[in-house]
């Protein structure tokens, strides 16, 4: 079934009125366009996103027959599968987003088997973007926003989905100078803060935990622009490595606060503007939200760049996979 068709399904079955993003690591951070944009445009659905143990000791009570629970996971987590489980159990109508039935193994398939719905994809730089999880739980938002409240924004959105992967394409290739001088400038760095807001928080979170902290086994605390100032700014100085990510959209002047300040008190910090991309080629009257996904997009080839410096293997892990936790 196809997106549209899936949301027209449940919402034959039963009113909606909240929807639960459950994941965990990137797949979570994948989930924040989509819940970005319900938090913004929502008159009356209501929309949270959780690590899946929580939601699978903390549940919510507000998850009930009349929600929607969507999983995210690419090889089906054990905590992710057991949170869709959860949110059956609660009555709610359940949606797995995983890897695609043909690259996956019978243990890997959990997810899928879990959920009332599921949604394959795949995340390569070769592939369009429309493959990747979060352009696919982003359109599922937009989707359902429309039909249950008569989203205004509709057709911009699907003219933007439509234009998204050149976007992203066009958007590497002016990039590619940053993307080499980030990668020289902080190769022998053990500390890099990533700082966003609003529709790119997510990609700043991804970036962190997942490129720089997992993969590259560099130090990254993700630091929220509007956060920033009441706590962590303390620890700026000349020489702390810092990225700044600089969305479209409503948020912008946090990120615009942050710049100033590093640019008076920093140093070795380094900025990657939205604006500066090709997010001119999307409808105006929704560019914002496409932030996170065009800086997400990105953001891959700053890390591959990183890796090709540093000489690491992003295949590698010292504890994931490799031992029991």
């Amino acid at each position: 079934m196809q997106i549209a068709e899936i949301v027209r399904d449940i919402l034959s079955k039963n009113t909606i009125d909240s929807i639960f993003f459950v994941a965990c690591g990137g797949s979570k951070a994948a989930c924040w366009p989509a819940l970005f944009f319900l938090e913004t445009e929502a008159k009356g659905l209501k929309s949270m996103l959780l690590t899946s143990n929580e939601f699978v000791y903390a549940t919510p009570a507000a998850c009930t027959e009349h929600s929607i629970v969507v999983a995210c996971s690419l090889r089906g987590t054990p905590e992710t599968v057991e949170a869709l489980r959860t949110g059956a159990k609660r009555g709610a109508q359940t949606v797995a987003f995983t890897g695609d039935p043909a690259f996956l193994g019978d243990a890997e398939y959990a997810l899928a088997r879990a959920g009332n719905y599921m949604v394959p994809y795949r995340n390569s730089d070769a592939l369009p973007c429309t493959e990747g999880n979060a352009v696919k739980l982003f359109e599922f938002a937009v989707e359902l926003l429309h039909q249950v409240e008569g989203y205004e924004g509709y057709a911009d959105m699907r003219e933007g989905l439509r234009a998204l992967d050149g976007v992203i394409r066009e958007s590497v290739r002016r990039a590619a100078a940053r993307a080499d001088e980030f990668a020289k400038k902080y190769a022998e760095k053990d500390t890099i803060y990533v700082i966003g807001s609003g529709p790119a928080y997510g990609a700043a979170y991804a970036f962190s935990i997942c490129s720089l902290m997992e993969i590259s086994w560099i130090h990254s605390p993700t630091v929220h622009s509007g956060e920033y100032f009441h706590g962590p700014f303390e620890t700026t100085s000349p020489a702390l490595p810092v990225l700044l990510l600089k969305s479209e959209g409503p948020t912008r002047p946090l990120d615009e606060r942050v710049e100033r300040f590093l640019q008076e008190h920093a140093g070795s910090h380094s900025i990657l503007d939205a604006r500066e991309l090709a997010m001119d080629r999307l409808p105006e009257a929704v560019r914002g939200y496409f932030s996170g996904l065009v800086l997400g997009g990105v953001l891959s080839s700053y890390l591959n760049r990183l890796g090709e410096v540093r000489r690491h293997d992003r295949s590698v892990r010292r504890y994931m996979w490799q031992v029991e936790y």
